[in-house]
């Protein structure tokens, strides 16, 4: 027996290292968990390795010290970020973005559009549950550890909390923030996966959240000094002495697949849209392909490229008051300003939002009536939205200019909710599993084209002078999957790119634009409206003639389609960093902003 009792004292020496053993496997098997959510198929290299699972390690040693017991800090681990794979696979799917620190404010918004989606059990899925029951079981064996074993010495617990303290200090240090750190310090690329597969899930999490602390990025040529004399090259001032009313829809998932997929179907689908005359037409490259919203309703409102904040979600992250917004830009030209969506208030805080853009008139779910529905799908067609539209229209007093902003819904993912003889619309050629998705989605565009056409001629019969513009805020997510080629830059830009449409009820220039950036499309309403123009709408307009598209993924585009880094010196380098300088003005949180730049 004393030799038993000898040999399970010289075992207890070893007491700690064995839990902490036993907490690596729970940080590796967790780690397991959060690249099979994150769709990493391939293998980190050894030192991204050890840098994810030591940080799920460390984490759980660290709240281990709030807890008083590593058990229950590694069950709580364990059950979020199994959690977090589970999200993060399905979101993956149907938004083509990962979750990030960004999404905790749109907890909200996911609630409200989570039916419309289908989640089936897949092995990822399976695999997920696996690891966390093995989690589990680790975390028992380390229960019934520590039930028999109660630390009573306190100077050895603060020697070993200063111990951690110090070890976690170095670790997160040496691995994310010094000169020479494990984890290149900026990573995110156009491509997430470049990133979130080659240095994790948990790493590049990390890296979002730190870039969120401070999200406007300055560039590196900033110098107030240089754009003090802005205001004075004013070009276009307009002779208009009557001002013409602006409508302005930003569509649900308006998008053209034909831009990345040979389609053609039984009846067209675009029909109106295309043959409409009396147009300025073209492309808008919005910031995400397959979801991003909000990101391009920012770009769009404020003529801001998110180049500059590329992982945020600028309504919930950026503070908007006394922001230069098109409605803001509007009231100062003593525009009536309505700003309208039939979603709830607190999707990606539009409430707050739309006051600190300084719409006049808010108006969200419960202020829109007769709401009609296609079919079995959950979100209000457009047709019924533009109904309420021209009412909220007919409300404005009449001695004003209009300006109405218009986010719809009906077009939202998933696009399996109708049965199969509910379609109006059917693509000749097979594309799998996507087949069916992709005729309800041509559907609901087929609905968007009939809803366009009854607006105009509403617009065609008013006796008002009217601009109206349509554009699309991003691809549907089964985008993604029928390209050859995600990492493909050209694939990209093509997958990011959505139709608009400026019309007028006179008329005005017809043109094809071609591609631009999502942040030149409002410049380019003023232009073809004759209205006045703010020395920032104006240098977008002349960097436009040379470089059409300004993208928040790392590239722009000059007018002869050639693709540039912004990281490369080339012959528009000084033409597009004077625009990232106007706008970090604008917006930056270290710029003292000159104000005459950005108004009328």
């Amino acid at each position: 027996m004393r030799r038993i009792y000898n040999r399970i004292k010289y075992f207890e020496k070893f007491r700690k290292i064995i839990d902490f053993s036993i907490v690596l496997m729970i940080a590796m098997f967790c780690f397991i968990s959060l690249e099979t959510g994150n769709h990493n198929t391939g293998f980190l290299s050894v030192k991204y390795l050890y840098l994810n699972i030591g940080t799920i390690f460390f984490s759980i040693i660290i709240f281990s010290c709030l807890f008083r017991k590593l058990w229950i800090s590694a069950a709580i681990h364990s059950i979020i970020l199994n959690i977090l794979a589970v999200v993060n696979y399905y979101v993956i799917i149907y938004r083509w973005v990962p979750v990030s620190t960004a999404d905790i404010n749109n907890i909200g918004t996911t609630m409200n559009v989570v039916n419309g989606y289908t989640f089936s059990i897949t092995k990822n899925i399976v695999l997920i549950g696996c690891c966390f029951c093995i989690s589990g079981v680790f975390t028992m064996l380390l229960y019934q550890r520590e039930k028999a074993n109660v630390e009573k010495n306190i100077k050895k617990t603060v020697n070993n909390l200063v111990a951690i303290l110090v070890c976690t200090c170095v670790f997160f240090y040496t691995g994310y923030f010094s000169e020479n750190s494990v984890k290149p310090v900026q990573t995110l690329t156009w491509s997430w996966q470049e990133s979130y597969h080659q240095y994790g899930y948990l790493a590049s999490t990390i890296e979002v959240f730190c870039e969120s602390l401070d999200p406007v990025k300055m560039p590196e040529t900033y110098n107030e000094k240089n754009l003090t004399n802005f205001s004075e090259r004013r070009k276009h001032s307009s002779t208009n002495t009557q001002y013409s009313d602006v409508i302005l829809i930003l569509n649900e998932s308006y998008y053209d697949l034909r831009q990345i997929a040979e389609i053609t179907t039984d009846v067209p689908y675009m029909d109106y849209f295309e043959n409409l005359e009396n147009t300025v037409k073209g492309y808008a490259v919005v910031p995400d392909s397959g979801g991003g919203t909000n990101k391009s309703e920012y770009e769009l409102l404020t003529s801001n490229s998110l180049q500059l904040a590329p992982n945020i979600v600028p309504f919930n992250t950026l503070d908007l008051r006394k922001a230069n917004s098109i409605a803001s830009y509007m009231s100062d030209l003593s525009y009536s300003t309505v700003g309208a969506h039939s979603e709830p208030a607190l999707n990606y805080s539009r409430g707050r939002a739309y006051n600190e853009l300084e719409f006049e008139n808010i108006y969200f779910d419960g202020d829109f009536e007769n709401l009609e529905y296609y079919q079995a799908r959950e979100f209000e067609t457009d047709k019924c939205l533009y109904d309420n539209l021209i009412k909220m229209y007919e409300k404005l007093p009449s001695e004003k200019a209009r300006f109405l902003y218009l986010l719809t819904i009906q077009n939202h993912g998933g696009w399996d909710m109708n049965e199969s003889a509910d379609d109006f619309i059917h693509v000749n050629e097979d594309f799998g599993q996507y087949t069916e998705q992709i005729n309800e989605f041509l559907s609901c565009m087929y609905l968007s084209d009939l809803a366009l056409k009854d607006l105009i001629e509403y617009y065609s019969n008013v006796d008002r002078p009217v601009v109206l513009c349509i554009v699309g805020d991003h691809s549907p997510a089964f985008a993604n999957e029928i390209v050859d080629n995600m990492d493909d830059i050209v694939t990209r830009l093509k997958l990011c790119s959505t139709p608009f449409l400026i019309w007028a009820n006179y008329p005005i220039e017809e043109k094809n634009l071609g591609y631009i950036g999502m942040n030149a499309l409002v410049p380019n309403i003023l232009q073809a409206a004759d209205m006045p123009l703010s020395p920032y709408y104006e240098y977008i307009l002349d960097t436009s003639k040379q470089v059409p598209v300004l993208t928040a993924f790392d590239v722009y585009v000059d007018k002869a389609g050639d693709i540039y880094q912004y990281a490369e010196k080339t012959v528009y380098t000084d033409l597009v960093n004077q625009y990232l300088n106007l706008e970090y003005n604008n917006i930056g949180k270290h710029a003292e902003r000159i104000q005459e730049l950005f108004e009328p």
